[in-house]
C-alpha cells in the first residue's frame, strides 16, 4: 500500500484506459463497447504493457523504491509481461474473472536462486470480493523450493510458469 499516490494513480488509470481503447477497439464511456473486447477470464492483457500507461506505472517512484528495497540498489532491469485488467462482472455475469491459480513463476529447478521478483500495483481497491494477490509466505527460500522439487518432480520439464495442483489455506 501506498507505492503510488491518488494524483500518480488517477494518471495512470487515464493512460491505461487510453492504451486499452487504442488496442482493443472500445471506449471507457459506453460498456455497451465492452461486450465486443475479446478478454480472458483471467484478465490477463499482454497488448498494452509496453505502453504509457504500465510504463507509466513503473516508474513511479514508490513502485521503483519497493523494488530498489528488495534488490538494495537502484539500478535495475524491468519486465512486465501481462496486466490485469478486469470488466465490472457486476454488470454481466459472464465477466466473472477466474484466477490461473496457484502457480509458481520462477522454476525451483531452473532457477534455484532468488532471480525473479514480482508485484502487483492495484489501481483500484482490492476487497475480499474483488480478490487479489495470493502469495504463500517463505515460498522464496531454498528449503521451500526443494519441497516444491521433491512434491513436483515434473516440474523439472516446465518453463517458468508452474501450476500447482495443491491447497494451502
Amino acid at each position: 500500500a501506498g507505492a503510488m499516490t491518488p494524483d500518480e494513480v488517477k494518471t495512470a488509470k487515464d493512460l491505461l484506459w487510453t492504451d486499452i481503447e487504442a488496442h482493443h477497439g472500445i471506449s471507457r464511456a459506453d460498456s455497451e463497447t465492452w461486450k465486443n473486447w475479446r478478454l480472458s477470464r483471467t484478465g490477463l492483457d499482454t497488448a498494452v504493457v509496453q505502453d504509457p500507461g504500465a510504463w507509466y506505472v513503473r516508474a513511479c517512484p514508490g513502485v521503483k523504491r519497493a523494488f530498489e528495497e528488495v534488490w538494495e540498489t537502484p539500478e535495475l532491469i524491468v519486465s512486465m509481461d501481462a496486466v490485469i485488467l478486469w470488466r465490472p462482472w457486476w454488470i454481466k455475469s459472464s465477466w466473472m474473472p477466474i484466477t490461473e491459480g496457484l502457480h509458481l513463476d520462477q522454476n525451483p529447478f531452473h532457477k534455484p536462486s532468488l532471480e525473479t521478483v514480482q508485484g502487483m500495483v492495484p489501481l483500484l481497491p482490492v476487497s475480499m470480493a474483488s480478490g487479489g494477490l495470493k502469495v504463500i509466505p517463505r515460498s522464496h527460500t531454498e528449503a521451500a523450493k526443494d519441497e516444491l522439487k521433491e512434491e513436483f518432480p515434473h516440474l523439472a520439464s516446465c518453463g517458468d510458469w508452474c501450476p500447482l495442483m495443491i491447497d494451502h489455506e
